[in-house]
């Protein structure tokens, strides 16, 4: 009868085929690595991360676009808001911005303010509804189905 469970029939760690192999394992592995997180983590999809309306009918969303491989700064990340009856405003949050997967907002109407994180992390602290000074017309790059019917007016 044989032993298949005996330390006599393991394979041999320092086996010439496990050597011959070692080093290149260790010197490829970061370039693969590397190569999976470009193809798995960048670049991302461009477009509405969340979008939420308000009790009082203004409309807020976040959008990332991607920027390209090789500027340093993978995406852009912005916030857009509307009151009914009035023309989008961009708030900037980051535009050096790692892939976001997850994003959420919370918005406080009795605080004016709006909240947006990235996974569980708080990201910017927005105004709800901006200073005028913010109020310059500007269209979102990317708009959910339900708010594509917009205009901008001139002043």
């Amino acid at each position: 009868m044989q032993d298949t469970g005996s330390a006599m029939n393991a394979p041999n760690p320092s086996s010439p085929l496990r050597r011959a192999l070692k080093w290149p394992v260790i010197v490829a592995a970061p370039f693969v690595l590397g190569f999976a997180w470009l193809v798995l983590g960048e670049p991302g999809t461009s477009g509405v991360l969340d979008y939420r309306r308000a009790a009082d009918g203004t409309e807020c969303l976040v959008t990332q676009s991607w920027n390209g491989w090789f500027n340093g700064e993978p995406y852009t990340i912005g916030f857009y808001s509307r009151a009914p009856g009035k023309d989008w405003v961009w708030q900037y949050i980051d535009h050096e911005a790692g892939r976001w997967f997850r994003c959420r907002m919370e918005i406080e109407e009795n605080k004016n303010e709006v909240r947006v994180y990235s996974g569980a992390s708080l990201q910017r602290t927005l105004q709800l509804h901006p200073d005028p000074l913010f109020e310059a017309p500007v269209k979102p790059p990317y708009l959910p189905e339900e708010t594509k019917t917009f205009t901008i007016t001139t002043r």
